[in-house]
């Protein structure tokens, strides 16, 4: 089984909202937010100072925005077994709070 959480411990999905970065403001928060449009598979990051896959095992997040843009967001490995895999997503991007 994959997991892949925000730095709160929320499990990420396809389709989710997030928030990206820091914003401060309400217009901001509402410029930065955006949907989980595809969760890579995990894989090797290549290091291109050593020219060798030994820059970490991930998965790549793409964020999809209302005005088209995109952002991607490395989840490096913080967990691995035979039945379990749990992936950490950069501070970059949290689960939005859920509109009241």
């Amino acid at each position: 089984m994959i997991r892949v959480v925000d730095w709160r411990g929320n499990t990420l999905s396809v389709g989710m909202p997030v928030i990206f970065g820091a914003p401060d403001t309400p217009e901001e928060i509402a410029n930065q937010t955006g949907i989980i449009s595809e969760i890579g598979e995990p894989d090797v990051l290549y290091n291109p100072v050593t020219d060798a896959d030994d820059g970490g095992y991930g998965l790549t997040i793409v964020v999809k925005f209302p005005n088209g843009d995109t952002e991607k967001v490395w989840a490096g490995v913080t967990h691995l077994d035979d039945h379990e895999e749990e992936y950490l997503a950069s501070d970059d991007l949290e689960v939005a709070a859920p509109s009241t």
